[in-house]
């Protein structure tokens, strides 16, 4: 088995088409993907299937993504959770005052993407391990 299938990856994006696209890239990598079309579905995913990252966009449905990243801070379970933000106003210092550890720019350069979900996979993987 893939080493990559284990991880598993929430994709939060209101947008069909731009989630379609993620889904098929990640998972031509060998990552398990969950999606989500707005913040309140991708808490309920989060909470039951605590992915090892979660993809999300700012601007979506029912409270968007900075709603999703609060709620899932209130839980043990998920609230560390490594998130990158995929939208197309990037705001890198908003993102990383939500405690996003990366921004991709719309429309998503596969390459860069997979580039950073690697890196941040790898980094919390050797980062401690939360008391």
């Amino acid at each position: 088995m893939n080493a990559t299938a284990q991880i598993k990856i929430l994709i939060a994006e209101d947008a069909n088409d731009q989630r379609a696209v993620l889904v098929a890239l990640l998972q031509k990598a060998g990552y398990t993907t969950f999606e989500a079309s707005e913040a309140y579905q991708a808490r309920q995913i989060g909470q039951r299937e605590v992915p090892d990252l979660i993809l999300t966009d700012f601007k979506m449905p029912a409270g968007g993504g900075e709603s999703l990243l609060q709620g899932l801070k209130k839980f043990a379970k998920t609230k560390s959770i490594p998130v990158i933000v995929i939208t197309a106003a990037p705001d890198e210092a908003r993102a990383h005052s939500e405690g996003c550890l990366g921004v991709v720019a719309k429309p998503v350069d596969g390459a860069k993407l997979l580039y950073l979900v690697r890196e941040v996979l790898a980094r919390m993987k050797h980062a401690a391990p939360v008391s």
